[in-house]
């Protein structure tokens, strides 16, 4: 009862002394004190009180000659065993970083306090060992005889008790070692069989070598390329100043080329000819020049943009081992404290076991009357202990992974190192080099230093259930989401990629200059297409789930994915046609130039539209929604209409002079004229074909969905909202206009509001959109993506940070499943 009422309070007290931030806190802290608590209590408490007790009854039940003073001091010595590691365990979890302070003095402490209680032992047993010496035929009393036993067992309790403290705080060291060695845990984090952006170490060392190997390649050849030029214009320029270009021939007028006179024809010709002989020797070598400059030139503008890739790695290279540094200097701190509080643990628990074993000699020699207790008692204080079981362990402490002393990107010493030593800066000097912000470090998940400089992703790219992020000047992407669906192209050569299309299960790459195409994803979608020519593609375009090209100069055309959404086209001419366009069933192929149109997919009054009996002659601007098409002509005010009547295919009677875009929804279509503000909508009213109670007057931008529009006037803080969604649910009127820069429509449902002044956004349309966007900070967002049922991808392009707004967990998880995430790769 006793033992509980102290030993409660201190493993509490222990347990909240335990800073949150410390390894050794909260309910794990509890349990691991009173589990060491409680053992000590077992192994001290029983043996010692119950040797006490048979010392002082004694076999016949009459109080024993061990007198009170020595119970006493057997009873304090169990309670001391107690507390005092009780006491080790509570000083052991009050520091607030994890690093032990020295506990010599509670080491020396709990020495000191068993040191006595084993002198009092020792005190008693040595006195017993001295009237054995000196009284012949000396015999022990039964009573002390019956304390010997019980100190008997005390003895070789307190050797398993100091195994048992020794096997602890080998425990405690080899887990501060593992601590240590935790710091420079290199695992990436993953996400659905994809490597994301918290990359360890050693994967962004390997990063930030393969953006300076890029790098270092580029500025080569920049450095050749400025060799190059240099002597091709310096060829030029001692070219011009030859003898010959000395004297440059008669400058040749304009009233003599308009003359029609044969006298001043006769000379406006010779002097054509003479300045053709003059100049025909210096052209190509000028041409050279030219094109020499701006080789490098161009050359150059790609070396900047693998420069900054390369900072940006360095920047998020720096931030982890900045990290790693940290944590493993702090795990240092605390194993090395834990030896130096161990050390005098280990000397005190030695020295008891060394005690603990003589004693049990002289113990066994005094109360056996077998043996020449002379010798035996001689050879038990000459007995050497050994007690080198009870020496701890501590192992070799690894060093920091990477270097904790190299210097920060962009510093003096850095840009030596990186750029100004090496052998091609001479003659390929880079960019002002970009330092990485400010870096709080130490976290478990650091966030990269955001930077800017040239564009970590140029271009991202959606399906239904997976994105693409690119970098047209690296050639570099990543894929991610349902791999069947496009989320896998890891793998693929994305160098020289001019354009990138997609349906809702599959992309397409194309490069136009090297006549080049790739696809993945879902072959129903229109994911392969490795039999097809590329060579000369001049226009492409996509569906739902088929993909066409075209080629303007030999009308050929190419056709892939789901036949019946227009994925077969093998039968069709494509002849003359100068543009393509797609709706979600079907594609649209017309010339403007002779008026031919022709449609393919799913043709009929709900699905698609029947183009062979339409004159596109003039049209300059095609819009489509579900089974429609409206085709205006800006220079002429007309407008036509085709297609499903109840989705916009009809305009009959309306007024298209001055309108200068269309819009459209799923089953409605918009016509504004920016100039005038004037507007008119037709289609399914339902669905955004009814605005005419609205002033658009000043709006510049308009977007819309499945079946709604939201038009913003940017200057006055306005906008009209309208609609299946907000005839619904009251509009917009909640969302505050003022100071918006962009609006976004996301497919299906969900409009976004942003001030990318300010980093605000309001979202709407979609359940639980509104939550998801709210507080988010998008200040540095160059891009917004509005892909599928509310969900959004906000993104910085300088820094490859993006955010997933949903108010589905199921469309966050598809766009990556957190707020934010970094393309470390691309």
């Amino acid at each position: 009862t006793a033992a509980a009422q102290v030993l409660g309070p201190l493993a509490y007290s222990s347990a909240r002394r335990a800073p949150s931030s410390s390894p050794f806190s909260g309910a794990a802290m509890l349990a691991h004190s009173v589990r060491h608590i409680s053992a000590v209590a077992q192994i001290w408490i029983l043996p010692v009180l119950c040797a006490a007790s048979a010392a002082a009854v004694g076999r016949h039940g009459h109080a024993a000659s061990l007198g009170s003073s020595a119970f006493s001091e057997m009873t304090r010595l169990a309670s001391d065993h107690v507390l005092l590691h009780a006491k080790a365990i509570r000083v052991r979890t009050t520091d607030a970083t994890g690093t032990l302070q020295s506990q010599a003095s509670v080491a020396s402490a709990t020495a000191d306090s068993r040191g006595k209680g084993v002198a009092a032992m020792e005190a008693f047993v040595m006195k017993q060992v001295a009237s054995s010496l000196s009284i012949a035929n000396y015999s022990m009393p039964e009573d002390i005889l019956a304390a010997m036993n019980g100190f008997k067992d005390y003895t070789k309790g307190l050797q398993d008790d100091m195994l048992e403290l020794h096997s602890l705080d080998q425990q405690e060291t080899d887990r501060a070692l593992d601590m240590i060695k935790g710091c420079a845990d290199d695992g990436a984090a993953s996400s659905g069989g994809r490597e994301v952006a918290v990359l360890g170490l050693e994967a962004l060392s390997g990063l930030v070598q393969d953006h300076r190997l890029k790098h270092e390649a580029c500025r080569s050849k920049q450095a050749a390329l400025a060799s190059t030029w240099q002597g091709i214009c310096q060829a030029y320029n001692v070219t011009r100043r030859s003898e010959h270009f000395t004297t440059a021939p008669q400058r040749c007028s304009s009233s003599q080329a308009a003359d029609a006179s044969p006298d001043t024809l006769e000379a406006f010709h010779e002097c054509l000819r003479a300045t053709h002989e003059w100049a025909v020797g210096l052209w190509a070598p000028y041409q050279a020049c030219l094109g020499a400059k701006e080789e490098h030139h161009n050359k150059k503008e790609q070396c900047d943009a693998l420069q900054g890739q390369f900072e940006s790695s360095a920047c998020h290279h720096a931030t982890k081992q900045g990290e790693v540094c940290i944590c493993h200097k702090r795990a240092v701190d605390h194993f090395e404290a834990l030896r130096a509080n161990f050390a005098a643990s280990q000397a005190a628990r030695q020295h008891i076991h060394a005690t603990a074993v003589q004693m049990d000699c002289y113990i066994d020699v005094l109360v056996s009357n077998d043996v020449d207790k002379k010798t035996a008692l001689h050879h038990c204080k000459e007995l050497s202990v050994d007690t080198s079981h009870l020496e701890i362990t501590y192992g070799s402490v690894p060093t920091a992974a990477g270097t904790c002393s190299s210097p920060p990107p962009c510093s003096e010493s850095w840009v030596v190192d990186e750029y100004s030593s090496r052998a091609w800066h001479d003659k390929a000097t880079t960019a002002t080099c970009t330092p990485c912000e400010t870096i709080t470090v130490g976290t478990p998940t650091p966030t990269p230093a955001r930077r800017s400089g040239p564009a970590v992703v140029t271009d991202v790219y959606f399906t239904f259930s997976s994105f693409m992020a690119l970098n047209k000047n690296t050639g570099q992407a990543m894929c991610w989401g349902s791999e069947g669906y496009g989320g896998a192209c890891s793998g693929r050569n994305f160098i020289g990629v001019t354009d990138v299309y997609s349906t809702d299960g599959a992309f397409f790459a194309l490069s136009k200059n090297a006549g080049k195409g790739q696809c993945w994803g879902h072959a129903s979608y229109g994911g392969s297409c490795s039999d097809i020519d590329f060579a000369g593609v001049t226009d492409a375009t996509s569906n739902d789930r088929a993909f066409v090209v075209l080629n303007k100069n030999t009308g050929k055309g190419h056709c892939w994915g789901s036949s019946k959404h227009g994925g077969d086209c093998s039968s069709m001419n494509f002849a003359g046609f100068t543009n393509l366009s797609g709706y979600g069933n079907g594609f649209l192929a017309w010339s403007a130039n002779t008026g031919r149109a022709q449609c393919w997919g799913w043709i009929g009054q709900h699905w698609g539209p029947d183009c062979s009996r339409v004159n596109l002659a003039g049209i300059t601007d095609i819009a489509s929604a579900e089974g429609s098409f409206v085709g205006l002509n800006k220079n002429t005010g007309e407008g036509l209409c085709w297609g499903s009547w109840h989705s916009g295919g009809s305009c009959g009677g309306m007024d298209f002079t001055g309108m200068t875009d269309v819009y459209s929804t799923d089953k409605a279509f918009m016509a504004l004229s920016k100039t005038t503000g004037k507007a008119q909508c037709w289609g399914n009213s339902r669905m955004g074909g009814s605005c005419s109670n609205m002033d658009f007057s000043g709006f510049t931008d308009v977007v819309g969905n499945y079946g709604d529009f939201v038009a913003l006037n940017k200057d006055a803080g306005e906008g009209h909202c309208w609609g299946s969604w907000h005839d619904s649910n009251g509009g917009c009127r909640h969302v505050d206009f003022a100071g918006v820069t962009d609006v976004y429509a996301a497919k299906h449902s969900g409009f976004m509001a942003l001030n990318k002044d300010t980093g605000k956004a309001q979202c709407w349309g979609s359940t639980g959109l509104q939550a998801a966007c709210d507080g988010k900070d998008l200040s540095r967002v160059t891009d917004v993506y509005g892909t599928y049922y509310g969900l959004f991808m906000a993104l910085d392009k300088n820094t490859g940070q993006f955010w997933c707004l949903a108010g589905s967990s199921y469309r966050s998880k598809i766009c990556g499943g957190r707020d934010s995430f970094f393309f470390e790769s691309v």
